[in-house]
């Protein structure tokens, strides 16, 4: 789980393998994308000052490490 810098966003990768940013305030999901889906839970946060990426790392199904850079303004793939 990581808070954005501004504090009114927090990241986090769940156990069904999808990584969800929510508004802690609302409780309302804002963004949701298909996370890292290897046996073991992935790790995200967001990157920096820059409000809109997110790095993430995480296992493939086959075991193998992976990092990812998300954009917030596109949710349908990885940059």
């Amino acid at each position: 789980m990581n808070w954005n810098l501004n504090g009114d966003l927090l990241v986090s990768h769940f156990k069904d393998k999808k990584i969800r940013v929510m508004d802690p305030r609302t409780g309302e999901t804002t963004w949701e994308a298909q996370g890292h889906v290897g046996p073991k839970k992935g790790k995200v946060v967001f990157c920096g000052t820059n409000e809109h990426y997110m790095t993430s790392a995480g296992y493939t199904k086959n075991g193998k490490g992976e990092v990812a850079l998300w954009d917030l303004r596109n949710p349908d793939e990885r940059v």
